[in-house]
């Protein structure tokens, strides 16, 4: 374990650290921070390659971690660059009794390469703490891969599972749920922040099976910013973390527009963020229409808990009918006196007659 960068600049000196690394009994973390791989050049990756097999006979390490970026090569070669790089580490997976967690990032990993990695995974003896594959173009169809072996397999499941930033949407969602649900898996948490093309349907398949575990999960990280277009997405967004407002601690901001905001349903939204452990960050309206009482109303839920209001409260549009100054007044006076109160900003865009 070093704190320097070793640069590989010979084909020899590749060789000869790989094969340095197998015959040691202290490594135990073991990190390769690639550059851009490029194409038609040394450093396409077969350096990397050839360290992986060189190396691969290790025992000792516990923690891999291969953060390698191949944006400047084309979709085929990265895809063929993954599936080697797992090709070499295959019988280290499979075999290394010690290895207790795997991180790719900045890697394309194609089905096939997926295949590799999760048969090596089933192969051991005992599953790994923790799997990673973030930033990997990981797909629906290859977590229902992923989910298909751990199905089969739940005491091979990993206590902590990362695909953050990858191209996962509802349906991806729906098939992890599955494994959630199963109460011989072991996992314990799950992040998938940056899979930005879910919906709060998805979430809801995850959380609900979750839910319904002999044993909680200890973390759920989903993306942090959510959105309503219409309002049947606001009444679902405010019924599902008004039933579930301990799996979703990490909302940030919640984006409400292109629809006229009854007031029924600002009071219930209100109701919902006053009874958090902890605020969003920002809450942001762009409405066609909104009810000025509405406004005050939602804005007097957050007196009774200082604590939960945003940091952030833009509501603005069309058309916001009259509102009352001394409404206002009212409401905003202790609101923004409060030591407690944590809003940083309000803005009231587009009000027709104050």
């Amino acid at each position: 374990d070093r704190e320097e960068n070793t640069a590989l600049k010979s084909l020899d000196d590749v060789i000869s650290a790989g094969r340095a690394i197998a015959k040691s009994a202290t490594v135990e973390n073991l990190g390769i921070m690639g550059n851009h791989l490029r194409s038609n050049e040394f450093d396409d990756g077969s350096n990397i390659l050839l360290f992986l097999k060189e190396m691969k006979g290790n025992r000792s390490i516990r923690h891999v971690e291969l953060d390698i970026w191949d944006v400047e090569l084309d979709v085929w070669d990265a895809e063929e660059f993954g599936e080697k790089m797992l090709r070499e580490l295959e019988p280290f997976l499979k075999n290394n009794p010690n290895l207790k967690s795997f991180v790719v990032e900045h890697c394309r990993i194609c089905h096939d390469a997926l295949c590799l990695l999760m048969v090596a995974l089933m192969n051991r003896d005992s599953p790994l703490g923790s799997i990673e594959l973030n930033c990997c173009y990981v797909d629906d169809e290859a977590v229902k891969f992923i989910t298909y072996f751990f199905t089969d397999n739940p005491k091979m499941t990993p206590r902590k599972i990362s695909l953050a930033c990858n191209d996962i949407s509802d349906v991806g969602y729906f098939f992890l749920s599955e494994v959630i649900g199963n109460d011989e898996c072991k996992l314990e948490e799950i992040s998938l922040i940056g899979n930005d093309s879910c919906g709060l349907t998805g979430i809801r398949s995850i959380v609900s099976a979750a839910a319904g575990r002999e044993i909680p999960m200890k973390k759920l990280d989903f993306p942090a910013d959510f959105m309503a277009d219409t309002p049947d997405q606001l009444q679902e967004f405010v019924e599902f973390f008004s039933l579930f407002p301990a799996f979703v601690p990490n909302c940030t901001q919640f984006y409400c527009g292109n629809f006229e905001v009854s007031r029924d349903a600002l009071h219930a939204l209100g109701n919902m963020l006053a009874k958090r452990s902890s605020p969003i960050r920002a809450l942001h309206f762009n409405v066609s229409s909104i009810e000025s009482d509405g406004i005050v109303t939602f804005l007097r839920t957050f007196l009774e808990n200082h604590i939960a209001t945003p940091n952030s409260i833009r509501i603005g549009g069309y058309s916001i009918r009259r509102v009352s100054v001394g409404d206002l007044h009212v409401v905003l006076g202790p609101l923004l006196q409060s030591c407690l109160c944590s809003l940083e900003s309000l803005t009231l865009s587009a009000i027709g007659q104050i």
